[in-house]
């Protein structure tokens, strides 16, 4: 399903807007048919979170789309709780990166390390970065995306945009970012406009 989720902006909220495509509606074959793999989705998350629904929308449409998803909120109301969800639900591989003030580049794309190869009068040194636990996962979670310095935020929205690594494609599906409202003040800071770009569903919860 190849759908753009755009954002809807009212009141300082951001509403997700999506349309339903009458071709995809199909028929019941039995009573022992099972409900739509969204729907059961959407009740798992209904399980996890109480209310949010507009986050439960966006976060399903974003994992359908294949599209990377923001959210925004004041602690507890239930976004990484949300977003820790997803990967279980979809039986994804995952990989969570919680940003600080201090995380490096290296914590993203992969430690350096040491490599020789020895030959018969030789012996060659060279660095080489072993990718971690990005490398390999479907759906990546991001908590607090907005206290991420920029020596780590650049070449990650580098490789949402470009779903590579170092040359190698990787398996990325969907990221989940959450970040803190603005009105926390000294907490974080606001990603600028050409940085949320790469997030196609953006929601702010409370």
């Amino acid at each position: 399903l190849g759908v753009k989720c755009p954002t809807l902006r009212s009141g300082g909220n951001v509403h997700v807007a999506h349309r339903m495509d009458k071709r995809e509606a199909r028929p019941v074959q039995s009573p022992q048919t099972s409900r739509a793999p969204l729907a059961r989705a959407r009740e798992a998350l209904d399980r996890v979170v109480l209310g949010q629904e507009d986050a439960k929308t966006g976060l399903l449409l974003a994992l359908v789309a294949r599209e990377h998803a923001y959210l925004e909120g004041p602690p507890g109301c239930g976004k990484s709780a949300l977003a820790s969800a997803l990967p279980r639900i979809a039986g994804a591989s995952s990989a969570r990166i919680s940003f600080h003030r201090d995380t490096s580049a290296s914590e993203l794309l992969g430690e350096p390390h040491l490599r020789r190869e020895r030959r018969e009068t030789t012996e060659r040194v060279s660095f080489e970065r072993i990718p971690g636990a990005l490398a390999h996962a479907e759906i990546l979670l991001l908590d607090d995306l907005s206290r991420a310095p920029g020596e780590a935020l650049a070449p990650l929205l580098r490789i949402l945009s470009e779903r590579r690594l170092a040359g190698m494609k990787l398996p990325l599906e969907t990221a989940v970012a959450t970040a803190a409202s603005d009105e926390l003040e000294g907490h974080s800071d606001p990603l600028e406009p050409s940085q949320l770009d790469r997030f196609a569903v953006q929601l702010r919860v409370r």
